[in-house]
């Protein structure tokens, strides 16, 4: 998406929260992660110790505080599912706040800092021959004696490929948002939670 000079500047002084900054940086997961941590520092929350200790390991969220009042709304989604259930794993609470990270995400591109389409045209391009070339395969294999089962099996294989190419790629960047993304880096304070992948990612 092109830009002319007077909205490339403008965009460059758009400021983000760190939540924005990580839909643009990684994705929506990676956001979450970050709310997570967020609360953790925060003593609004923290790992169950008794779950932890358990085999195999289960890194359990628990409340552990008051939630900040200036929480943002993805955190207080995070604190009020936690709340709720007792306690949750990581992996579940990516699940409960899916639709506010969404929202996250559908903001960026009203923005124009996100594309509005993850490029699903071009992903298409890539799977169709698969499908086409063991389609052709799997036809001309029952011609000629092969068994129905490994006709089906190999069909299976087809559509696991297909499906992990149709997958949702990471969100793709228009040039008000690499503009975006790198004011937000170089001209606000290091936010040192956002890097703490220990919280989350496969852990729970």
């Amino acid at each position: 998406l092109g830009t002319d000079a007077g909205s490339e500047g403008e965009s460059a002084n758009v400021a983000l929260d760190p939540y924005e900054v990580a839909v643009l940086n990684t994705n929506t997961q990676r956001a979450v992660n970050v709310a997570v941590a967020a609360l953790v520092r925060d003593e609004a929350v923290g790992f169950d110790e008794s779950a932890m200790t358990s085999r195999p390991h289960k890194y359990r969220l628990v409340r552990t505080g008051p939630l900040p009042t200036r929480a943002h709304p993805l955190e207080r989604a995070i604190y009020a599912g936690v709340t709720s259930a007792g306690s949750a794993l990581v992996s579940d609470v990516h699940d409960w706040v899916r639709p506010d990270s969404k929202h996250i995400l559908e903001s960026l591109r009203e923005r124009e800092l996100l594309r509005p389409h993850p490029y699903i045209g071009r992903r298409w391009a890539i799977a169709s021959p698969i499908m086409l070339v063991c389609i052709i395969g799997g036809a001309g294999a029952l011609t000629t004696g092969a068994t129905v089962t490994g006709t089906i099996v190999l069909l299976i294989i087809v559509l696991l490929i297909v499906a992990i190419v149709m997958a949702g790629a990471p969100p793709q960047l228009t040039d008000r948002g690499f503009d975006a993304l790198e004011f937000n880096r170089t001209n606000h304070s290091p936010m040192t939670h956002v890097e703490r992948d220990d919280v989350a990612d496969g852990r729970a």
